[in-house]
């Protein structure tokens, strides 16, 4: 009786204690009890498809399980994940953003899965988190289209716009903003900027060039990710960096690429370098002494003969000796720059005397430069599209004087037209069309800016070796403005045999909000995937 009378006692104090605990369980229950956030996805997106470089905006609708709260009583993280599956051992790739909205832009490489973009609350006096996944695919946003660099003569990013009037098969219009600083998280430091592309296709050469007279770099087509910069793009480290131009023309036997970097020619020769080698050489010298040395024009022309007998790869003037000089196609990576050969045209190439303004390929793919004794300005029309051009002695130009057009002493922008006979040029005010066959007169073709607008860069879009863009080459005219706090650009329709502006004058799409513009270059996305 005693054993069992002590058993008994026992069993009482284990349900005492029992109780004991239920009381104290339902303490704890009272206390997780509280009033939590949740987002109510109910009736809400929560996929999503973005551009590379696009703005991914989320607005979450947060609840409470009991009554409202404060927003200020929770933190808040958007994180980014490789997939849709949200699983422990996923490492995220980036924070995107600490806000309770996102809005942010997305840098993350287009994926052949979705990524996982999660929400996570967390209650600042309990610690206790919720979270919501979003699924999100990044697609590729990078086609053709217009690079823009604008600044403010000490730092400067690129923009990235397409057009359905560019690119016809977008259906709305496509502009990535500063996406140098987006991916680089700094601005090209420098001034006398430059922005220009090279695509090869069927080749992985895509690139951007951007740089001012201290910083080159090289970014990638597709994502504008740095690539190489400053002294990495040359073979030898030049006296001094400052891009100034760039071209890079497809012929049939060989691609050839030609830098001007402080006044100075340097190239590659893909002829020689099968793998693409993303240097450029020492700087090319010339084959007979010039005095003072060399100060090639920051232009670059390429002629239209495509094969290996045509001899002149690039065709560039110095304004020291005053005379054209080109760098023959060769098996050499290198050589020297040549000069033409004595010529018994009446305008004659070697002695033109003059300093060069400006120099682009129009078309019939001949040469047009603007030249200048400091008085006056001369166009000649150049038809540099001879096979064997370096044993010629009849290369033909024609020189139109200009004085007496209107502005055109005052003239700061060209731009030449490839589908017709378009030559441009624009003041700080007006653009005019020179109609060099025919009546040479020239013809303003815009209506007038508004009152404190000043013209800072003109560019025909002329993309090259894009056959699916042949139906709108030439035919869209860029103008860049600034009226003293904002730049604009502005999109206007051009009759590309004529060089009349279209749709009433009026501008087709006006993109507004830079810094100061000073450089466009065209992007072609190309064809290939490599």
């Amino acid at each position: 009786m005693k054993k069992n009378f002590l058993g008994t006692i026992f069993c009482l104090l284990i349900m005492i204690g029992s109780t004991v605990g239920c009381s104290e369980d339902k303490g704890n229950y009272d206390y997780v009890n509280i009033n939590e956030a949740y987002v109510d996805t109910v009736g809400q997106k929560t996929s999503f498809v973005v551009g590379q470089y696009e703005v991914l905006d989320i607005t979450p609708n947060i609840k409470f399980t009991q009554s409202d709260r404060k927003e200020t009583d929770f933190t808040y993280k958007w994180v980014i994940y490789p997939n849709s599956y949200v699983q422990a051992n996923n490492t995220l790739i980036a924070v995107l953003s600490e806000e309770k909205n996102l809005n942010t832009v997305i840098t993350q490489a287009p994926l052949s899965t979705d990524y996982a973009v999660v929400l996570y609350i967390t209650d600042k006096e309990t610690g206790l988190v919720s979270q919501t996944t979003y699924i999100v695919s990044v697609q590729a946003s990078i086609l053709s289209g217009i690079m823009v660099l604008h600044g403010n003569n000490q730092e400067y990013d690129l923009d990235y716009i397409a057009t359905p009037n560019t690119v016809p098969v977008l259906d709305a219009n496509r502009w990535l903003k500063n996406v140098y600083s987006e991916v680089e998280g700094a601005k090209i430091k420098g001034a006398h900027p430059f922005v220009s592309t090279v695509r090869k296709n069927n080749t992985v050469v895509d690139y951007v060039y951007a740089g001012t007279d201290g910083m080159f770099v090289q970014l990638g087509g597709k994502d504008f990710k740095k690539q190489y910069e400053g002294n990495d793009l040359f073979k030898t480290a030049p006296s001094k960096i400052f891009p100034q131009a760039f071209v890079s023309e497809n012929r049939i036997d060989c691609y050839f690429n030609v830098l001007i970097n402080n006044n100075k020619i340097h190239n590659i020769n893909n002829r020689i370098s099968p793998a693409w080698d993303f240097t450029f050489s020492y700087m090319l010298e010339p084959e007979n002494t010039v005095n003072g040395g060399l100060n090639i024009a920051p232009y670059i022309y390429m002629n239209d003969i495509g094969n290996y007998s045509s001899y002149t790869g690039a065709i560039v003037y110095d304004n020291n000796s005053r005379k054209f000089l080109y760098i023959p196609v060769t098996t050499e990576e290198e050589s020297k720059l040549k000069n033409f050969v004595a010529q018994t045209t009446s305008l004659d190439i070697n002695n033109i005397g003059k300093e060069l303004l400006y120099m682009g390929k129009g078309y019939n793919g001949e040469a047009f430069a603007i030249f200048t004794d400091g008085a006056s300005r001369e166009l000649y029309k150049i038809n540099f599209n001879i096979s064997g051009a370096n044993l010629s002695d009849k290369i033909q130009a024609k020189r139109y004087v200009l004085d007496n057009q209107p502005e055109a002493l005052s003239a700061k922008f060209y731009a030449c037209g490839r589908n017709g006979n378009v030559f441009l040029y624009a003041s700080n005010k007006n653009i005019y069309v020179y109609e060099y066959i025919g009546s040479e007169v020239a013809v303003k073709i815009n209506n007038d800016f508004p009152a404190g607008e000043e013209i800072t860069r003109i560019h025909l879009y002329n993309p090259e070796g894009m056959p699916a863009l042949n139906d709108v080459t030439g035919t869209i005219l860029y103008v860049a403005t600034w009226n003293g706090t904002e730049g604009k650009i502005y999109e206007f329709a051009i009759n590309r045999t004529s060089g009349r502006l279209e749709n009433n004058k009026e501008p087709l799409n006006v993109f507004t909000g830079f810094d100061r513009i000073e450089d466009i270059a065209t992007k072609v996305q190309g064809i290939g995937s490599l």
